[in-house]
This record gives C-alpha cells, structure tokens and sequence, in this order.
C-alpha cells in the first residue's frame, strides 16, 4: 500500500559576420519568420483545445490531487494516462515522483531523465531530481552489453534494445535477466544476475566467432591459399 503521505519538499550583441542584406530580403525574411511564428502558434492552440488534450490535462490535476492525499498509487495511474498525450517534462517530473515513491525504480529512472529537460527547474529542483535519480539507480541493475556491430539485442525477448554496438549501458529491474543477440538469423542467450546499482558487463563476442568486428562473416584463412 502505497497511501503513505508524500515528503513535503515534492508537493509543494549582435555581431555582424556577413554583408549588410538588402532592406527587401530582410522584410522577406521577417514576414517569412513572422508567418512561421503563426503557423506554430495557432497549431499549438489548436493542440491544446482538443479533447484528448483537455482530457490529459484533467487526468494530470486528478493526479495531483490524489498525490497530495497520499494515494500515490492512483496519481501514479493518472499521470501515466497524462504523459501518453502531453509528453511534457512537468508531467514526466510528476510521473517519476509517483513511480519512484512507489517502488517503481526502473521507470522513474527514465521518467526523472526527462523532466532534467523542463527549463522552468529552479536549482532546488533540479537538486532534488538528481538526488532521485542517484537513489533509482542504486534501486537498479545496469548491463554492459558487448555484441558485434548490427547485433540485435534483447532483455528477455520482449524489450528490444536495438542494434550493437550500444552506447549506452542498459538498466533492468534487478534478478535475473535473460540477455539475446540475432545475427543473420541465429540468435545467442545469456542468463545473468543483476544486483542493485551494479553495472554488470555482458560480452558475446565469443558466441559469434565467424562474425567481424563489422558485422560481417570473417574470411577464412584457406580463402587465400591457393
């Protein structure tokens, strides 16, 4: 049960590089700015008005209320209703607070990510948000996955990863994790154990002997012998 009350900290000179332009290609420029400005504008008004977008913006106070009477539970399921359509760091702020003091580590983790991106942050804020993040990712599991290049990669056969090489490391609800690699139609699995906050490397490079670092099969040495 996750009605506990919420912390209290949550709720709550032009420099000129090139020829002067000409005063005709400068009013073209700027009615063609000024259109430009209108078109977005009068988009994002319609955006706003529609009815999945005002439905959002209800399901995102509901939400709000609920957490500040402590049903995190159900401001978590509001605002995830919220963030399908209004895709805004505020809403994921509020989503990552509802999914970490709920337990949800993993998705808080990328939630929180995105609400780094809401400009109108204070640096409390954005403090409290980082301090969040730490805690999620101490919460979580984290793989170093090595494949050959055009891998594909999967956590447990149902989230794709994409293609190796991967730039990043990948994070996972911690246990046990079964980890795939598909090239040219075979495919490779890992069982691995994932502990809290530890990055845990995963290398396939000796499942795919025949494979490139490239992605491409491997000329034999007899290829050459004549």
């Amino acid at each position: 049960d996750h009605r506990g009350a919420a912390p209290d900290r949550e709720r709550a000179a032009w420099i000129e590089s090139s020829p002067r332009r000409s005063s005709s290609m400068m009013r073209k420029t700027s009615l063609f700015l000024c259109v430009g400005v209108l078109i977005a504008s009068t988009t994002a008004r319609a955006q706003e008005s529609s009815p999945e977008y005002v439905e959002a913006r209800q399901r995102l106070q509901e939400g709000k209320t609920l957490y500040a009477g402590g049903n995190l539970d159900g401001a978590r399921l509001k605002f995830e209703q919220a963030c399908a359509v209004l895709k805004t760091p505020a809403c994921q702020r509020a989503l990552g607070l509802a999914d970490f003091y709920t337990k949800r580590y993993l998705e808080a983790l990328g939630n929180l990510q995105k609400a780094l991106d809401d400009r109108e942050l204070d640096t409390t804020q954005r403090k409290e948000i980082t301090d969040l993040m730490q805690q999620a990712y101490d919460k979580t599991g984290h793989l170093e996955i090595h494949a050959s290049a055009e891998g594909r990669v999967k956590i447990d056969d149902t989230v794709d990863v994409g293609n190796a090489p991967l730039n990043d490391v990948v994070n996972v609800t911690i246990g046990t994790h079964t980890i795939s690699v598909s090239i040219e139609g075979k495919t490779e699995r890992k069982e691995v154990q994932c502990s809290e906050g530890k990055v845990l490397k995963v290398d396939f490079s000796d499942r795919f002997p025949e494979v490139g670092d490239h992605g491409h099969p491997r000329l034999r040495d007899q290829a050459f012998e004549q």
